[in-house]
């Protein structure tokens, strides 16, 4: 079997595949890791911020001494469940036919 060498034309081409190859894998590495970077810092940051928002919510204070109204203060930001149940209702007879055809 006989190789036929390459001219420089085929040679130059075969160099510029391969240096745009090196450079697709180091564009590609490089998205990846700062992409996980940014999805580190935002997850930090807005874990950061809950758990100080509810650091500060729960540590709030008053320097009167008035127990009463710390607790009203304190509590005021947080939902809190209905103290009765709704009252059941029958309206309309349940799932019956609504009289079309």
């Amino acid at each position: 079997m006989t190789l036929i060498p390459m001219d420089s034309m085929q040679r130059r081409r075969i160099e510029d595949r391969t240096r745009g190859r090196h450079r697709v894998r180091v564009v590609t590495a490089i998205a990846a890791i700062g992409s996980g970077v940014l999805a580190t810092v935002l997850s930090l940051l807005l874990t950061g911020t809950a758990a100080t928002a509810a650091t500060t919510n729960t540590s709030t204070s008053n320097t009167s001494g008035d127990t009463a109204t710390q607790n009203t203060q304190s509590n005021s930001d947080q939902l809190q469940a209905p103290t009765t149940t709704p009252a059941q209702t029958d309206i309309g007879g349940g799932h019956g036919s609504s009289g079309g055809s």
